[in-house]
């Protein structure tokens, strides 16, 4: 471990623990990809449905409405 990823982790201590996981497996390679999924594998499903959503709306949340709209308007969807 460096200074620098020390400093980070400073940072980033107090964020949610599943926001951890999820930058965890955004950044995993496919071994450790597989072990995250392995042990939480809910919130592995969540972060492929948010990566593959616009914006990471998910239906039913805030906004999620507004960009599908954009998005149709635009030729998108």
């Amino acid at each position: 471990m460096s200074l620098h990823e020390w400093q980070v982790s400073q940072t980033v201590r107090r964020a949610p623990f599943h926001a951890l996981i999820m930058a965890a497996l955004l950044n995993a390679d496919s071994t450790n990809a597989a072990k995250l999924r392995a042990a939480w594998p809910e919130v592995c499903d969540e972060a492929q449905r948010r990566y593959d959503a616009p914006g990471g709306l998910l239906p039913g949340e805030d906004g999620y409405d507004e960009v599908q709209r954009v998005r149709r308007e635009a030729g998108f969807a």
